[in-house]
């Protein structure tokens, strides 16, 4: 059956998807950058000092990587946590592990390769938190703060006046970075998301027309051929009955040909009218197969109860038609049907062409008709 507008998820529901799958993109790219940032501040630090300090390096880069790990697996095994919990706790841990990274670099004293990096850390965190503003300024802002307590608590004297000055260009640095690369990002962000969303619900609503007749508003022959094939597997795992009903209003045809098209489609849709009521279990599924033929799948029937549905069936199209179309052509309203049971040594297949089988009986039959009333 086709899903209802209640079945399919939301456009908010697929923004909040997408902002996450986003989101996990942009803590990967950041656990990258850091990881970067963290070897080649090291490999500095080692270049410049003494290899006595490698022992400090190789403890700057353990915290380093002990923070990103917890972050990477808090992320990915809470399942508690929501996504926008994760990228709060993801920004936190990822910005301790910068002022880490900038604390030795404080110590070293480079004062370009500080601002170089920290603005390298800005804008990697601008690009993985700019969907979820709250993250965002949560880790720039501990970032540029953290970097000038740091400054202050820890700074040898020596650089403490180049460094807090770093620290303050760093700060207005990020402030413009913030506002002028989230904005542009989120900007282009939101426009490509309504572009996906538009064509996802274009496609959907292109996919629920090819499944409906327009001219009774009933499932049609493919949206058949898709239930039935759902019910065949069903009662072959549940090992219950399955019945198929094919039926044929035969006066159809020469209404259509004697009084056109707009007159049958009134017609039909007081038929499609009797094959909704003369159905009463929600599962039960009725398609308009062709111009005067109907399917019907009735699972968890047995021919007994399929032989009530089709005669209440008949009953309902003859009540509701056969005024009209006897007044206008002078003869009876003719309900052909042929009743099929499935079993399990039989294919969707095997049915299908079954049903074929019956529509080619059904004109036939008309054929044969026409010519004795010629005759």
């Amino acid at each position: 059956m086709i899903p209802s507008k209640e079945e399919r998820f939301s456009s908010d529901t697929y923004i909040d998807r997408q902002n996450r799958n986003q989101q996990e993109q942009g803590w990967k790219r950041l656990l990258l950058s850091l990881i970067t940032l963290a070897l080649i501040v090291s490999g500095e630090y080692v270049w410049i000092h003494s290899a006595d300090d490698v022992f400090i390096v190789i403890i700057v880069a353990l915290s380093t990587l002990f923070f990103l790990g917890y972050g990477v697996w808090v992320v990915t095994h809470a399942d508690i946590v929501t996504w926008q919990n994760a990228a709060m706790i993801t920004a936190v841990l990822s910005t301790l592990a910068w002022l880490v990274i900038a604390i030795l670099l404080q110590f070293s004293g480079g004062s370009l390769s500080y601002f170089i990096f920290g603005v390298i850390f800005s804008v990697s965190t601008i690009s993985a938190f700019f969907s979820y503003p709250p993250a965002l300024y949560l880790g720039l802002g501990l970032g540029l703060v953290g970097g000038i307590l740091g400054s202050v608590l820890f700074m040898p004297t020596e650089y403490f006046a180049d460094i807090f000055k770093i620290d303050i260009l760093l700060l207005l640095t990020g402030l413009i970075l913030s506002f002028t690369l989230q904005q542009t990002l989120t900007h282009w962000y939101r426009a490509a998301i309504k572009h996906i969303y538009k064509n996802y619900t274009l496609n959907e609503e292109l996919g629920t027309v090819a499944l409906i007749d327009a001219t009774t508003g009933l499932q049609n022959e493919k949206c058949f051929s898709l239930s039935l094939m759902k019910e065949v597997a069903a009662a072959n795992r549940d090992k219950s009955p399955l019945h198929i009903i094919v039926l044929s209003v035969d006066s159809l045809r020469l209404y259509r040909m004697t009084y056109g098209h707009t007159a049958t489609v009134k017609i039909l849709r007081r038929i499609t009218r009797c094959m909704r009521l003369g159905l009463l279990r929600p599962r039960d599924f009725v398609g308009h197969l062709s111009s005067d033929e109907f399917g019907v799948i009735l699972p968890g029937t047995d021919f007994e109860g399929a032989t009530q549905v089709v005669k209440r069936l008949e009953r309902l199209v003859l009540m509701s038609c056969s005024q009209i179309i006897q007044t206008h052509l002078a003869q009876p309203v003719d309900v052909r049907y042929r009743i099929l049971q499935w079993n399990p040594s039989l294919s969707v297949q095997s049915l299908e062409n079954m049903i074929g089988q019956c529509r080619i009986e059904f004109a036939n039959e008309r054929a044969a008709e026409e010519v004795n009333l010629s005759e």
